[in-house]
């Protein structure tokens, strides 16, 4: 019997129309041989923006890091749902399933969320292990079937 569904909200649920990836960028810029900790790191870290992100790191902000700042906002601001998005979690949540919400992406990306009106199906897991911890909000243990 089917508990819970699991969305990862980026590219399932939230669609971006203007994919700017500063994070990926700043990583680059900041560590270039290898930006996978400084990714990894945006994941661990509750940082508000790229130039707090900036200062739990110790980098030192510069010209490039304002224009990082507005692609973020570009693209949180273009940020949307897919089509049905709304219908389909209302639907599923009427017939009793438990619904999780899920994203590995940097605290940033969480405004839209909100803005979006997914704030009511509140189950939202984030990081380092996204379906584990919608398991768990969802209030299932991780010996449960998965499909």
């Amino acid at each position: 019997m089917i508990e819970a569904v699991i969305f990862d909200l980026y590219g399932t649920l939230i669609q971006v129309d203007c994919e700017m990836n500063p994070y990926l960028r700043f990583a680059h810029l900041v560590c270039p041989k290898d930006p996978r900790w400084i990714l990894r790191q945006s994941l661990l870290l509750n940082a508000n923006g790229l130039g707090e992100f900036a200062r739990h790191l110790n980098v030192t902000p510069s010209p490039s890091l304002e224009l990082l700042e507005h692609d973020l906002e570009r693209e949180i601001q273009s940020a949307r749902l897919f089509d049905d998005v709304l219908e389909t979690l209302a639907q599923l949540a009427a017939s009793g399933l438990k619904l999780g919400l899920i994203s590995n992406l940097a605290t940033p990306y969480k405004e839209p969320f909100h803005r979006l009106g997914l704030a009511p199906y509140r189950k939202l897991s984030r990081k380092p292990t996204p379906f584990r911890g919608g398991m768990k909000a969802c209030g299932l243990d991780g010996s449960a079937n998965c499909g």
